[in-house]
């Protein structure tokens, strides 16, 4: 079990939030690359583009202040604070993820009626704290089933 998942999890997202640093734009800039070498295998593709951060940043740097970043440091400390009230010192979601991780497409259907945890401590509060990049992928009329199938066995193979 893991002690303290909110303060922990809460810390590296600081880091990784508060110092826009080298390592940060490099994530970002590595993981949008790859992205776009994969779609550009897929013989159905018309296109690919991302939406919110960082994509609307203007700078290349990534290093203005942003008020994506101030709102993910504020999350970060209600994270810490509800930790701090549920008193929880192991995470139970742990071993349950563990168990049907691979089964659980929506966690707000298995995780939302759970009685095990405190609700703001559930997985998803947990993951949202996670860096993330919204991309899509604009592909040929009638081929989206398609298109949807390599996309996931071209990911699985880059990144798993």
């Amino acid at each position: 079990m893991l002690e303290h998942i909110g303060e922990y999890t809460a810390t590296v997202s600081d880091k990784f939030e508060k110092a826009n640093s080298p390592i940060k734009n490099k994530y970002l800039k590595v993981n949008i690359k790859k992205f776009r070498e994969i779609v550009g295998k897929i013989k159905f593709n018309r296109g690919s583009f991302g939406t919110g951060y960082p994509f609307y940043a203007v700078n290349p740097r990534l290093s203005k202040q942003l008020p994506i970043i101030a709102e993910q440091l504020r999350y970060n400390d209600e994270l810490r604070k509800v930790e701090e009230e549920v008193g929880s010192r192991l995470w139970t979601c742990e071993t349950c993820l563990r168990r049907n991780g691979e089964s659980m497409p929506d966690l707000k259907q298995i995780c939302r009626p759970c009685p095990r945890i405190d609700d703001r401590l559930k997985p998803r509060k947990i993951i949202n704290r996670l860096p993330d990049l919204d991309m899509w992928l604009v592909c040929e009329d009638g081929k989206l089933q398609d298109s949807a199938e390599l996309l996931e066995e071209l990911l699985a193979k880059k990144w798993i």
